[in-house]
């Protein structure tokens, strides 16, 4: 039982289940988001413009973020970014009763979304072997992106012929992130590494005339 296990936990597959269901929660709720505002706050146009700034500003914030968290090791870190998706989901699915409440909860959904975004890669290099990192990034985005459609289609067909709500469509994206969030949490650690100094190389391409 122990060996089964093992074979089944192995850092690759976790990582491939974590792939697969941050593709799951992002496809179920990029592709209701929009709805969610429209029917659950009935929001402008101009509003709805302005609520990229909070929800994206995050973005340009993460580097000190992720300097916050070098005490933590790699996967530690893209295990607290999936609970932070996580509680951002339920947050704005129950405890967002005005715009004001909701852009909390978003600006939770854009830590977490980035600092996956930053992390995951890094992952995902030290679990490669050697020569096919480019394959295994490859193959974990079409495992994301399959996640992805199928997150999609569980809205489509949900709201079609199931009348979700878009509460059960949050708790659904939120069940997805508290899997990846364990997946990630199960890898074996590593520290991330530093880069002590900043390396100029410069190339010199010499043209030889016959």
């Amino acid at each position: 039982m122990k060996n089964l296990q093992k074979s089944l936990l192995t850092p690759m597959l976790l990582f491939a289940l974590a792939s697969i269901m941050t593709g799951l929660y992002t496809g179920l709720y990029d592709s209701s988001f929009n709805n969610f505002l429209d029917f659950g706050y009935q929001i402008s146009e101009v509003t709805r413009g302005a609520l990229e700034f909070p929800r994206e500003f995050p973005g340009f914030l993460i580097v000190f973020v992720i300097t916050a968290l070098l005490f933590m090791t790699d996967s530690r870190i893209a295990s607290l970014s999936a609970l932070l998706i996580a509680a951002s989901f339920l947050g704005q699915s129950f405890l967002a009763p005005g715009v004001g409440t909701l852009v909390i909860w978003m600006v939770l959904w854009s830590i977490g979304t980035h600092l996956y975004m930053c992390i995951a890669p890094c992952i995902s290099l030290r679990l490669a072997s050697e020569g096919k990192e480019g394959s295994l990034l490859g193959k974990l985005a079409s495992l994301e992106s399959l996640g992805s459609l199928l997150g999609m289609l569980i809205v489509f067909v949900g709201a079609a012929h199931f009348h979700f709500s878009f509460q059960v469509l949050f708790t659904i994206a939120c069940v997805c992130a508290l899997l990846a969030a364990a997946a990630l949490f199960l890898i074996k650690p590593e520290p991330v590494r530093r880069q002590r100094q900043l390396i100029l190389k410069k190339e010199i391409h010499r043209v030889l005339h016959p």
